[in-house]
């Protein structure tokens, strides 16, 4: 895999996974007592160093386990 793409893999993964956790936001808004919101935090502060290191460094395995934390 050339280096951009896997800044181009790595971003988009990112993307796709901040909808998917918006839209588990949403469809989870009814419920008023939920640790939802802090899954969502953790999720997405994992989700954008993993992108940021599986970008910078696509060999390292690392970012990309990161990444995979909200799949």
């Amino acid at each position: 895999m050339t280096p951009r793409a896997a800044v181009r893999l790595a971003w988009g993964l990112w993307g796709l996974a901040l909808a998917l956790i918006g839209a588990a936001l949403a469809v989870n808004a009814v419920h008023a007592w939920s640790y939802s919101g802090v899954l969502a935090v953790l999720s997405l502060a994992f989700l954008t160093v993993g992108a940021f290191l599986a970008g910078r460094r696509p060999a390292n395995a690392v970012g990309w386990l990161l990444l995979g934390w909200a799949w």
